[in-house]
């Protein structure tokens, strides 16, 4: 049985190929402009269309998932945690391509100003909605993120102090030192990881009260981003929610996820470490971007990343 759908774009294709000489110059116009824009015309008709096509926009280079061993994506509960809109485009367009229905997690309390967050949020429910998925929009905490992070300045740093020797010749020796405020340190620096293990912590902890096995993140598709310090953090995250690690830091983070329903083995969430650059999902994520007309913000969200 033929959609209405299938039926208009074998109409198009039909009056494309049989077009004559005679066929004004008019009503070639107004074919193609239909024929080019047929995704919109039948998003603006019917909204779930979009998640019922199949995913023509399979990147050219040819993308491979790597899930952790032994998982079929098809049986498995994903959770998305999504750093942004721009971040997510591409990856969002080839799990529902395939047939995916992961969860949008949206927590990011590193974001400031509060409006700042909003933009960044909507402009993702916008996107998400399109595909047929729901954004979860985690608690807005940035006073905990604040204070996850700046656990970094109570840890002394050692410094490398050159002396001289006997023969008059330079050398360095390590000697313990004070502390380097958060505010100082670089960009992919230790700051960027305990962000990181607040947000996915807080991911890891949703998704195994709610039933979902595997946990990814859209951090790992910015080039502006170290993926090892996203893989560490992901990996230390789903350790601690499975119990497999100490439980430290934890009670800086208010959660309505317990030790007790953390450590049961109830549930378990595996992280999937993947990077979503390759395979041409970078190059299809900045083509998203301008189809969309996405808000594509300038720095990475905290009052530090805004200095550099």
């Amino acid at each position: 049985m033929f959609s209405v759908e299938d039926v208009l774009f074998n109409y198009l294709v039909y009056s494309l190929l049989t077009a004559t000489p005679e066929t004004s110059v008019f009503s070639r116009k107004i074919v193609m402009f239909v024929f080019m824009n047929f995704d919109a015309v039948n998003f603006a008709a019917n909204p779930r269309f979009v998640t019922e096509m199949p995913n023509k926009n399979i990147h050219k280079k040819g993308f491979s998932p790597e899930p952790p061993e032994g998982c079929d994506l098809s049986q498995e509960h994903i959770l998305l945690h999504c750093c942004c809109a721009p971040c997510s485009t591409a990856i969002i367009e080839w799990m529902v391509g395939e047939g995916l229905r992961p969860g949008i997690f949206f927590s990011n309390s590193n974001i400031v100003p509060f409006h700042e967050y909003s933009i960044r949020r909507d402009e993702l429910c916008r996107y998400a909605a399109a595909h047929g998925l729901e954004t979860i929009d985690d608690e807005y905490d940035h006073a905990a993120w604040l204070a996850f992070v700046r656990r970094l300045e109570t840890i002394p740093v050692a410094e490398s102090v050159e002396a001289t020797n006997s023969g008059g010749a330079a050398s360095h020796r390590q000697v313990q030192g004070s502390v380097i405020r958060i505010a100082d340190m670089p960009e992919r620096g230790p700051r960027c990881l305990e962000c990181f293990k607040f947000r996915l912590l807080r991911a890891a902890r949703y998704a195994v009260a709610n039933g979902y096995t595997l946990l990814t993140t859209t951090l790992a598709s910015s080039r502006w981003k170290d993926l090892e310090q996203v893989d560490t953090a992901g990996r230390w995250a789903c350790d601690v929610v499975n119990g497999a690690c100490d439980n430290e830091s934890v009670t800086d983070l208010d959660s309505e996820v317990g030790p007790e329903s953390l450590l049961s083995g109830r549930n378990k969430v595996l992280w999937w470490n993947q990077n979503w650059r390759r395979g041409g999902l970078q190059e299809r994520r900045n083509a998203l971007i301008k189809e969309w007309d996405m808000y594509n913000q300038t720095f990475c969200g905290c009052e530090f990343s805004e200095r550099h």
